[in-house]
């Protein structure tokens, strides 16, 4: 078992779930309840907890670092490409470990044969999803801890004079959100708001919704990044919020989840749960789930299933033995929490009843 320095990090591609641990990373299938591979290059001395980004058959990760020990004290970061559903390890693509110099807790982000990834040393880097070569790599003022959230949109640059054709999107610690020119990593422009930004930027045609330490989630302008409205919180808003039909939802870390409207920002309902919430919600047909951590002497954690079309009337809730850090998952019929906790690194549950499915240990390693 890994010291909890860290949480998992969890992704799906609709059939597996992915989970960073720790020593690894386990793909697990929901639908047969089996793990399919499990993939620990060095047990003991390097730990995961970025969720991996699944695409095109890769998987892409990188690692908290390996600690270079009394002769030479630096971080040693990998990032590794997997080859995704070999058996009964997968084939190892190629790894890079000359550009990051601070842990890795953002999930990289591939955009056809490229792959977008932040790190703890300041640092947005593009490189070639195929061989690991690096593109452009550009700077923050603190860490990257969101994935970054690419558009295929195409404006004119008043900044570059210019049009530019995909635009990323970075959030930083520093308290910024970053638009870039997703081939060239120029920048376009950059929104400083009043609290560090945990998580990524949640992008549609023309806002950009991003939560921040702040207590709110900000709306800013996709083109210029000036802000339309900002819909206030009473504490942190650690997840990133979720969109859905015109509404945008997200939660505070005092557990309060707000549902506003997409366009204008105004309030559509708030409900408060029993639980310290950093996660962001998850939206599935007419269920919002959110994880958080239980309050109170026993500790653990608590999955909440909330009633879109109710106003966010509370259908289920279910304990976990840890605390929940991580966002869910929606896979098949269950909603699957990651956690570190001697008995369980996944947990399903049913996504209409809360009822546990299904659960997987850590594995020995």
């Amino acid at each position: 078992m890994v010291d909890n320095v860290s949480w998992p990090g969890l992704v799906t591609d609709g059939q597996y779930a992915y989970v960073s641990y720790g020593p690894g990373i386990v793909a697990y299938d929901v639908e047969t309840r089996q793990t399919s591979w499990v993939y620990a290059p060095q047990p003991g001395a390097i730990n995961f907890f970025a969720a991996p980004s699944v695409a095109n058959g890769r998987l892409i990760v990188g690692d908290y670092g390996a600690p270079g020990g009394f002769i030479n004290p630096s971080v040693t970061v990998t990032i590794y490409a997997l080859s995704n559903g070999s058996q009964p390890e997968p084939t190892l693509l190629w790894t890079e470990q000359d550009l990051a110099t601070d842990r890795i807790v953002a999930p990289a982000l591939q955009v056809g044969n490229q792959v977008y990834i932040g790190t703890a040393d300041n640092q947005l880097l593009a490189l070639n999803a195929e061989t690991g070569d690096l593109i452009w790599q550009f700077r923050t003022g603190h860490s990257v801890w969101g994935s970054p959230t690419y558009k295929d949109v195409s404006f004119f640059s008043t900044s570059l004079e210019r049009q530019v054709d995909g635009v990323l999107f970075v959030t930083s610690l520093d308290r910024s959100v970053y638009a870039l020119e997703a081939e060239t990593g120029d920048l376009l422009w950059q929104r400083t708001l009043g609290g560090a930004i945990a998580s990524q930027a949640v992008v549609n045609e023309g806002l950009v919704y991003v939560s921040s330490f702040a207590r709110g989630v900000h709306a800013l302008s996709v083109e210029t990044g000036e802000e339309q409205w900002l819909a206030p919180a009473d504490d942190w808003v650690w997840g990133a919020p979720a969109l859905d039909n015109g509404v945008l939802y997200f939660a505070s870390a005092q557990g309060d989840v707000h549902a506003v409207d997409a366009e204008t920002g105004a309030e559509l309902w708030r409900q408060e749960i029993l639980g310290a919430i950093q996660t962001t919600p998850v939206v599935h047909g007419d269920m919002l789930y959110i994880a958080s951590e239980r309050r109170g002497e026993n500790g653990g954690g608590l999955l909440t299933a909330l009633s879109l079309s109710e106003n966010g009337r509370q259908v289920w809730q279910n304990n976990t033995p840890e605390p929940l850090y991580t966002t869910p998952a929606v896979v098949g019929d269950s909603v699957v929490v990651a956690l570190q906790s001697d008995s369980a690194l996944l947990i399903g549950f049913n996504q209409e009843t809360g009822v546990q499915q299904w659960i997987l240990p850590p594995p020995e390693l």
